[in-house]
């Protein structure tokens, strides 16, 4: 596989972490606003911590890989950042 293909794939996997995060962000405000005493809200706060840290370690993956190619400058590519929504 070559360059362009691995961070179109790395980009994919971000996008689809991001959504499974958020997801599970949107279930866990459902559960503390509807149930906040149950059980199941231990577990939606699990959920989405895995779903963080998961979109997260992606995240920080495809920034190192964009950063590769930008090498010779000591710094990444800020705009393709941007665009990807990795800087902060």
């Amino acid at each position: 596989m070559n360059k362009p293909e691995q961070l179109e794939d790395l980009r994919a996997l971000y996008r689809a972490g991001f959504q499974a995060w958020a997801s599970q962000v949107g279930y866990l405000d459902q559960i503390q606003k509807s149930v906040p005493e149950s059980g199941v809200l231990k577990d939606a706060q699990c959920r989405t911590i895995a779903a963080e840290a998961g979109y997260r370690e992606v995240r920080n993956r495809l920034a190192e890989e964009m950063a590769v190619g930008h090498s010779d400058t000591g710094s990444r590519n800020e705009s393709s950042l941007e665009a990807d929504g990795l800087k902060s």
